[in-house]
């Protein structure tokens, strides 16, 4: 499979200037919160949940995965990708811009038993999302939680990673500061869904989604998107996030990916 850095992100030269300040001044994070209406989503999942095995049922983390994707991969009427460079990385030197990921990633926590301890926190990686639908990705999820834990690579890996010493992990984790390094071994995206009502949580990836409980009377919930800002302006940033929010509440993508796995089927 084909992972790593895609094509570094257009930047003009005022574009550099700022990201040069932005270096300087540390202060590079940025958080956006909008309130979106979840009921075209949750409709649709009851539909087609309904009398389902548990491994066969829509899973609304694997609904946001793709709904991001979507949003990153959308393509304007000039063939131009502008929220693609989201998907990125973004450079330790101060005149480094920032590259496109060239697989569109996203990391999630799975919570399960590993090595014999109950409800460990194992963080996922989902590769290449634009080119996968909701319901593979739904199945995927509970495989990660539910499969024997030296079944799935990820898990495996991991489990190498904990026995090493310390000191080792802290150099290697060092080394992924690096962005061609850091491309092949982690997601620059990360999904949180949370069960409980819980606002302004952050994270360390470049880009971070995260998502409180849906309120049960009005089906809303406020869907958090913590950033690094070098990674577009923000008329790009203010575009995507309401790209993302009508692709959400519309669930379009959702039904017409349904219908067209039902199609297949028959």
């Amino acid at each position: 499979m084909k992972v790593g850095l895609g094509k570094k992100a257009k930047n003009t030269p005022i574009d550099i200037l700022i990201y040069q300040n932005m270096n300087v001044q540390v202060y590079r994070q940025r958080m956006a919160m909008q309130e979106i209406d979840f009921t075209n989503i949750i409709r649709l999942m009851k539909e087609y949940n309904k009398d389902k095995e548990p491994r066969n049922k829509l899973r609304l983390p694997a609904i946001l995965m793709k709904a991001i994707a979507i949003a990153y991969d959308y393509e304007d009427e000039n063939g131009y990708k502008p929220y693609r460079r989201f998907s990125g990385y973004v450079s330790s030197l101060p005149w480094g811009g920032s590259w496109e990921s060239d697989t569109i990633d996203i990391s999630m926590i799975i919570v399960r038993e590993i090595a014999g301890e109950k409800d460990q926190s194992c963080p996922i990686v989902f590769n290449e999302l634009e080119k996968h639908n909701v319901l593979e990705l739904s199945r995927k999820i509970w495989d990660m939680i539910n499969l024997p834990e030296d079944e799935i690579d990820q898990i495996r890996f991991l489990k190498k990673m904990a026995s090493l010493p310390p000191i080792i992990v802290y150099f290697l984790l060092k080394l992924t500061k690096i962005p061609w390094i850091r491309a092949r071994v982690m997601a620059p995206t990360s999904l949180a869904v949370i069960a409980r009502d819980v606002k302004w949580f952050q994270g360390e990836h470049t880009s971070y989604f995260g998502l409180p409980a849906i309120d049960k009377r009005t089906n809303k919930a406020h869907l958090e998107w913590t950033y690094d800002h070098r990674l577009g302006m923000g008329k790009d940033i203010a575009g995507f996030f309401a790209l993302l929010k009508n692709i959400l509440e519309s669930g379009e993508f959702l039904r017409e990916e349904i219908e067209g796995y039902s199609s297949k089927k028959c």
